[in-house]
């Protein structure tokens, strides 16, 4: 085998994993999120915590940018058992690019504040105040790039057989 079929194989291999995983996720958050419109039910939680996380990430040319992630605890009870959680959404994690709005997210969710909050009946720890739809950009992303790869891995090897 010579390195450009090694090549070619690679990134067809490493190629449709990627595309494959972007599809399932998706699948599988929207099945979640079908499923919890459908069943679960609402309910009040109290906030214990909620606290804003700044994540920096830099891209390839050294620029940075910075996001706030919210971090929100809460005690909710069902049929008299308590619980608590820490899920800020059911599919995908709520980042804010701007700090204005952050900080007016956690103005609005301080300590001792009564929020909506949606959980399982079949498993009441499983709870979320926002019941989000899954991010078809990501998974449109993974499957693109997943192709991407594994169609110039294919090309390359149609190129080169």
């Amino acid at each position: 085998m010579d390195v450009f079929t090694a090549v070619s194989l690679g990134l067809i291999l490493l190629g449709i994993p990627i595309a494959w995983f972007g599809i399932h996720r998706y699948r599988k958050q929207g099945r979640r999120f079908a499923s919890a419109r459908a069943h679960w039910k609402r309910t009040d939680a109290e906030v214990i915590d909620a606290q804003l996380v700044d994540r920096e990430s830099t891209d390839s040319d050294g620029d940075s940018t910075t996001w706030y992630e919210p971090k929100l605890r809460y005690r909710y009870a069902v049929a008299g058992q308590v619980f608590e959680g820490d899920r800020t959404a059911l599919c995908t994690a709520l980042r804010f690019s701007l700090f204005p709005p952050a900080q007016q997210w956690l103005l609005a969710h301080p300590p001792g504040t009564v929020i909506d909050l949606w959980y399982d009946p079949a498993q009441p720890q499983d709870s979320a105040p926002l019941l989000d739809k899954p991010s078809l950009f990501a998974a449109a992303a993974l499957v693109i790039v997943g192709g991407g790869f594994a169609g110039l891995g294919a090309a390359l090897l149609a190129g080169f057989a």
